[in-house]
C-alpha cells in the first residue's frame, strides 16, 4: 500500500486545522468575497446571502473605507427611521433593485429583531413607507407581490397605493416625461440604461424593460 507523501500529510493537517478553528465570525458570509452588501428599508442584505435588520448590522472601517458589514448575534443599535440610514450605518450603500443579487431571498438565513417586526406590523393609516407594501383591511402594511411586466398587476398595485393616500411615485422617483426613459435606481435620474452584472457596465434597456420600469415609476400612458 502506498503511503501519503510528507507534503500531502502537511497539507491535510493544515486543512484539518482550518476546518476546526474557523469561528462563526470568520464564516460570516458578509466578510468574504468582494463587497459587503447593501441596505434597503430596515434590512441589510449581505453579499453572500446572509441578512439582518439594521439594528443587528455593524460596520468595520479600515483607512477611512468600509471593510466589512456583518450581523451581530443580537441587536445592539437603534433601528432608526426607515428612509434614513442610522448613524452606525452611515456610508453603507443603498441596494440597487435592478442589480442582480443586491436584494435577494437571504438563502443563508435572516435575523429580524422584535423592534423591526413591531415597526412593520403596527396598524395605522396612510401611505406605507415601503413602496412594495399596501395596507390590509386591518390597517397593517403588507407586501403586495407585483410583477410590473403585467399591466393588470400594475393597475392593482397603484389602485391600492393611491387608496392609501400615496403619491403616484415609484421607489426611485416620479414618472419621466420622455416615454423612452425611466428612473435609474442608483442616481434616480431619468435614464434608458440598466446595470448588467454580466457585462460589468450599463446597457441599453429593451422596450419591454422600459415599459416595466415605467409602470413601476407610476407612468400612466401604457
Amino acid at each position: 500500500m502506498l503511503l501519503p507523501s510528507r507534503e500531502n500529510l502537511v497539507l491535510l493537517a493544515l486543512l484539518a486545522k482550518t476546518a476546526t478553528t474557523m469561528t462563526p465570525a470568520e464564516a460570516n458570509p458578509n466578510q468574504i468575497g468582494q463587497g459587503y452588501g447593501c441596505v434597503r428599508g430596515y434590512m441589510f442584505y449581505g453579499v453572500n446571502g446572509w441578512c439582518c435588520t439594521r439594528d443587528f448590522a455593524t460596520v468595520t472601517w479600515r483607512r477611512n473605507k468600509i471593510e466589512t458589514v456583518r450581523c451581530l448575534p443580537k441587536p445592539e443599535y437603534d433601528l432608526g427611521e426607515e428612509k434614513t440610514l442610522p448613524e452606525h450605518l452611515k456610508g453603507v450603500r443603498h441596494c440597487r433593485i435592478d442589480a442582480p443579487g443586491d436584494v435577494h431571498d437571504c438563502p443563508l438565513g435572516k435575523q429580524v429583531s422584535a423592534a423591526a417586526t413591531a415597526r412593520i406590523k403596527q396598524p395605522g393609516a396612510g401611505c406605507c413607507a415601503d413602496h412594495a407594501m399596501v395596507r390590509d383591511s386591518g390597517g397593517v402594511c403588507q407586501k403586495l407581490e407585483t410583477d410590473f411586466r403585467y399591466q393588470s398587476q400594475s393597475d392593482e398595485y397603484w389602485r391600492r397605493r393611491l387608496s392609501d393616500g400615496c403619491r403616484r411615485e415609484g421607489f426611485w422617483g416620479p414618472c419621466c416625461d420622455d416615454k423612452n426613459f425611466f428612473r435609474e435606481s442608483y442616481t434616480r435620474v431619468c435614464d434608458r440604461r440598466l446595470w448588467s452584472r454580466v457585462l460589468g457596465r450599463s446597457r441599453r434597456a429593451y422596450v419591454w424593460e422600459i415599459e416595466e420600469r415605467r409602470r413601476s415609476d407610476g407612468c400612466t400612458e401604457l
